[in-house]
């Protein structure tokens, strides 16, 4: 997201294992805005910054090692702009994202099975970008991320999932010649679903505290700001028949509540390809 809506970017990590030697490869679209946003706790809007858009194009790749081992890669292109006042657009790949997977357990349990998670990942700016700007495309920190994974799978296709990570984000460099602090923070995620041979939906709740940080000031966001939020979505892939190993999907989330972030609503879509098999380790 951007500007005062900007959270640094995350790989996101789901409660299913792709199997050993199988890859997928997604590329999404999604665009995104708002007009209002929380300085602090206090909901507002500026007239000097309009409405702040934010369109997105990600590539998205995740693939089997093992049965019990996943690696997923991900670098989104972004770019965003108010439509009033004088801040001038920014566009560019943001962070690039790696993560792993291990599944060290899973267990069958009355109609169904308990899988738990374990995952790190880490993202890191390819490209130099500006992150202290109302319509900054990211912090510019490169990140470490561990979460843990549990997720209830029926057997008749429902899942729930839950899993909660800390986020530790690096200090910055600035053009103005000083170095800031970027605040880690927790991150828990909720999620209820239901998938059925080609077909998949869910909905998720997601909830980021920062751990310290500073209110927006009048003028501009800054990679110190304190940004935690809550945020209500859902999805959707469909399996396309009469193409084989081909997909779509759809997306929504927006952000309830926040400090430091706008009020803001996302849409995306997707296209998601598997690769031809390889076997794995």
């Amino acid at each position: 997201m951007a500007g005062v809506a900007t959270t640094t970017a995350q790989v996101a990590v789901d409660g299913f294992m792709r199997g050993a030697g199988k890859t997928s490869a997604s590329v999404s679209f999604s665009t995104e805005s708002y007009d209002e946003y929380w300085q602090g706790t206090t909901l507002r809007s500026n007239p000097n910054l309009g409405t702040i858009s934010t369109q997105s194009v990600g590539l998205y790749v995740a693939g089997g090692v093992t049965d019990y081992v996943d690696v997923v890669l991900s670098l989104p292109y972004i770019t965003t702009k108010p439509s009033a006042g004088y801040w001038p657009q920014q566009s560019g790949l943001q962070d690039l994202g790696a993560a792993v997977k291990v599944r060290p357990l899973e267990l069958e349990v009355p109609e169904g099975n308990l899988s738990v998670i374990a995952a790190g990942s880490i993202t890191t700016p390819i490209t130099k970008y500006v992150p202290d700007a109302p319509v900054a495309i990211g912090h510019y920190s490169t990140n470490f991320d561990s979460r843990l994974v549990l997720q209830y799978t029926a057997d008749f296709g429902g899942f729930a999932t839950l899993q909660g990570g800390y986020i530790h984000r690096s200090n910055v460099d600035l053009d103005r010649g000083y170095t800031v602090a970027v605040p880690d923070a927790v991150d828990v995620i909720g999620k209820v679903g239901y998938y059925t041979g080609p077909f998949y939906v869910d909905a998720w709740m997601q909830r980021q505290n920062a751990q310290s940080g500073t209110n927006l000031g009048p003028l501009a966001s800054f990679p110190s700001n304190k940004q935690s939020y809550t945020k209500l979505g859902a999805s959707a892939y469909y399996g396309l028949p009469w193409v084989e190993n081909l997909g779509i999907s759809v997306g929504f989330g927006t952000i309830l509540d926040g400090i430091n972030v706008g009020k803001a609503t996302r849409i995306s879509g997707g296209v998601s390809y598997g690769l031809p098999e390889w076997g794995g380790m």
